[in-house]
């Protein structure tokens, strides 16, 4: 199939018990987990229930007070946010985790021919047309907006943890024939701790990237 990559992100999510107001850049400088940057007033938002911190090269982060997650829009720092994440939890042992996500997404552009094809493979529509009296009234034009809008495909997993691997495709833009596709590895932390979190983060993140780009290939050219 042919189709041109607009942009790539992964991402790294945690659901528990966090104080967004411990995430301030200074306490990454002085922790040394974040080298010194320049950052300004318009990289930050700090207020008691939520931190957002525009970190360096694309990188943000966002804390709330019930998720930390934190995402690189450079593929050269995908693998990074690991340690980023294993240097930050390694100093607040405490926290209570109870989940973890490690994700990646793609906003693709798909040319005019796969565009109609590609969709009709995934979700046949005829189910849904043909349901729908009206339908074969309508002329060649309006007949052509039936389609693929949204599709969320649920995965068990192959391994011991509990979780499941979640895809998602949508449609961003019908004119411009843009998609986006992504996958959440979301396992659950049974023992609800960091160590166990930084266990499976280890682990796991880079073998879940792999995953996750192979997967989307395989799916993309089926």
């Amino acid at each position: 199939m042919n189709y041109k990559t607009i942009s790539t992100q992964a991402d790294i999510v945690l659901v528990g018990s966090f104080n967004p107001a411990i995430f301030h850049p200074e306490w990454f400088i002085r922790n040394k987990i974040i080298a010194e940057w320049n950052y300004t007033k318009d990289d930050l938002l700090f207020v008691p229930d939520i931190t957002q911190v525009s970190l360096p090269s694309e990188q943000y982060l966002k804390v709330l007070l019930n998720q930390f997650s934190i995402k690189a829009m450079m593929p050269s720092d995908f693998l990074g946010l690991r340690d980023i994440v294993s240097s930050t939890f390694s100093l607040l042992k405490e926290t209570p985790v109870h989940q973890i996500g490690l994700n990646y997404t793609s906003v693709l552009k798909l040319s005019d021919e796969d565009w109609k094809k590609f969709g009709k493979k995934l979700a046949p529509i005829e189910v849904w047309t043909n349901s729908a009296e009206y339908f074969s009234e309508l002329d060649d034009k309006k007949k052509e907006q039936a389609g693929l809008c949204k599709l969320v495909i649920n995965l068990p997993r192959n391994d011991e943890l509990n979780g499941f691997i979640r895809s998602t495709l949508s449609v961003n833009s019908f004119e411009n024939r843009e998609i986006t596709f992504s996958i959440n590895n979301h396992i659950e932390i049974e023992k609800k701790d960091v160590p166990q979190m930084l266990d499976i983060l280890e682990s796991h993140w880079e073998e879940s990237l792999a995953f996750s780009k192979l997967y989307m290939d395989k799916i993309l050219n089926a």
